[in-house]
């Protein structure tokens, strides 16, 4: 049986601008883990991160 992948939208200014796919959802800690690897790699300081499972994290 195939598993189900969540989708994580990382989300600057309004924009997404990066996207994770796992098999379980992002803890909080993670996802500012994931935050600031997407701002190093210059994708803008994340603010918003929401999954396709409905969850909307704000992180600032």
């Amino acid at each position: 049986m195939a598993r189900k992948v969540i989708v994580h939208t990382f989300y600057a200014g309004g924009k997404a601008v990066f996207m994770s796919e796992r098999y379980e959802p992002l803890d909080e800690y993670n996802l500012r883990q994931k935050a600031a690897e997407a701002k190093e790699r210059g994708y803008g300081e994340i603010d918003t991160v929401t999954d396709s499972t409905g969850r909307l994290v704000k992180l600032s």
